[in-house]
């Protein structure tokens, strides 16, 4: 009987020491996690407040705007026709007269000398002048000018 007793309580005791072990493990994490969890909190909470900064930002650019989508649809297909009209180079009359007025500077070679335009190629650019000027002026007069509204709490008694 005492070897038996003996076994059993050394078994008890191996039992309770792995068990111990095990606790110390689990405690360890606890404490751990502990620490961490708060940390990851106000991580999460800074992270948090960011986005919604960010998102009270972008709701504010485009607060009291007015929405004008799709009205420059039409405007960029004009402004597209006219690029188009401006940057094509064929056989068209005028041609000659939209490539000597870019922006590049003419190149004087030796045994070349000035073009001189034609009256009726200076008409037709001065038609083409003409209408992407009238373009831009009713484009520029169709928007109404924007009203700001005063304060409300100005007026107040309290303010004086």
């Amino acid at each position: 009987m005492s070897r038996e007793f003996y076994r059993k309580t050394k078994d008890l005791l191996t039992d309770c020491a792995q068990k111990i072990l095990v606790l110390k493990v689990v405690h360890v994490r606890v404490l751990n996690s502990e620490r961490v969890r708060p940390e990851y909190r106000t991580i999460r909470k800074s992270h948090e407040i960011e986005k919604k900064k960010e998102d009270h930002k972008k709701r504010n650019k485009t607060r009291g705007k007015m929405i004008t989508e799709k009205f420059l649809s039409k405007e960029k297909a004009e402004d597209a026709q006219l690029k188009a009209l401006l940057t094509t180079r064929g056989t068209a009359p005028g041609d000659e007269t939209l490539e000597s007025r870019t922006r590049a500077r003419p190149s004087n070679r030796r045994g070349q000398s000035m073009r001189l335009v034609d009256p009726e190629e200076d008409e037709q650019t001065d038609e083409l002048l003409t209408m992407l000027v009238k373009t831009r002026k009713d484009s520029a007069s169709s928007r109404p000018p924007r009203k700001r509204e005063r304060a409300r709490h100005s007026n107040r008694k309290s303010r004086e």
